[in-house]
């Protein structure tokens, strides 16, 4: 095939695409199908920095991608940072209606729980009617678990809540058990 073709693999039941942004091949943007669990089913999420021309697998335990010009082979879908950049984790919670859509509703608090980590941290946001989110930071660092409250989650009556667990540090994982 040409070194400026498309190449895919399924890998994790995804779906990952590679393409080409110049004539020579150099240069390729690797976009990877959203889970059936997306809100937008039909969503990629687009990787740059890497710049792959071939996928193979090892089985089921390991996915490499081939550079195209350094003769590099990386380790894909691995690890926990991006080529020494973090991985931003997101789990976001949507349209939370309580019951009732045309209620208003106040959230008095949340309780989080989950692992600690090292220097750790989740950023909890929350947004009223599909607003901004106002975020707040739970410190996880220690050992075993975690139990937080935050509380005056909202300050006046809401139909709806969406709400974003994150972390952005380099390194760090975010474990959640309850919210």
């Amino acid at each position: 095939g040409a070194v400026n073709r498309a190449f895919a693999e399924i890998w994790d039941n995804r779906l990952w695409l590679a393409v080409s942004t110049e004539a020579s091949g150099k240069f390729s943007k690797i976009y990877v199908k959203s889970r059936i669990t997306n809100a937008n089913k039909n969503a990629w999420m687009p990787i740059e920095g890497i710049n792959i021309r071939s996928f193979a697998r090892d089985g089921t335990s390991t996915f490499y991608g081939g550079a195209a010009s350094t003769g590099v082979v990386y380790r894909l879908d691995y690890g926990t940072n991006f080529n020494g950049s973090p991985i931003e984790s997101i789990y976001e919670i949507s349209d939370i209606i309580m019951d009732s859509p045309y209620k208003n509703k106040m959230i008095q608090k949340y309780l989080i729980e989950g692992d600690k980590e090292t220097g750790g941290n989740i950023i909890v946001g929350t947004s009223s009617e599909d607003g901004d989110f106002t975020e707040t930071t739970i410190q996880t660092s220690g050992s075993e678990t975690y139990r937080e409250v935050i509380e005056g989650v909202t300050n006046s009556g809401t139909k709806s809540i969406n709400i974003r667990l994150r972390n952005t540090q380099l390194d760090k994982g975010m474990t959640v058990h309850s919210f």
